[in-house]
């Protein structure tokens, strides 16, 4: 992760998360635990397999690889495989999906019980959180203020939250 201190918050914020993006290793986004690949160009996905005994027939949901089609450990009761990348694009389509739910573009409804929110994928924030402790030794979200700009330059992670 390549580190850039500025005197602007949200320059760094920018220069993170850009090179975040780029990080190309495979993790659970549900439990946070790093993917061991099977193959070169791995491709998890969870598959229903039946499980036939004299008893009786079950179907149990496995993790498969789409590309060298060999088992993989499942982490958790709901693995979602994927890089930075692919998490941020999967939350960016969600949040689009929300927005489309407000009534106008404030996220208000008509009794005005609705804000925008901050939505970003679990990893990233962490990440953000220790770099700005490191290179700025404060939080990435010190007041109100901080997270409006946040919402101003990363429109793609503000949502419509209920107050």
């Amino acid at each position: 992760m390549a580190f850039v201190k500025t005197t602007d918050k949200m320059t760094a914020v920018h220069a993170f998360v850009n090179t975040w993006l780029k990080d190309p290793t495979l993790y659970c986004n549900n439990c946070g635990q790093d993917y061991m690949s099977c193959c070169n160009t791995p491709r998890p996905v969870l598959k229903k397999q039946a499980i036939h005994s004299e008893e009786r027939n079950e179907e149990q949901i496995v993790l498969r690889c789409e590309n060298c089609k060999k088992l993989v450990y499942q982490c958790c009761e709901n693995p979602q495989i994927g890089n930075n990348k692919d998490h941020t694009y999967a939350l960016i389509k969600q949040n689009k999906e929300l927005k489309k739910e407000s009534a106008n573009e404030f996220a208000s409804n008509e009794t005005n019980t609705m804000r925008y929110g901050i939505s970003i994928p679990p990893r990233l924030f962490r990440d953000l959180g220790e770099y700005f402790k490191k290179m700025y030794d404060q939080k990435l979200f010190g007041d109100k203020e901080d997270m409006r700009k946040f919402m101003k330059a990363f429109p793609a992670f503000s949502i419509p939250e209920r107050i």
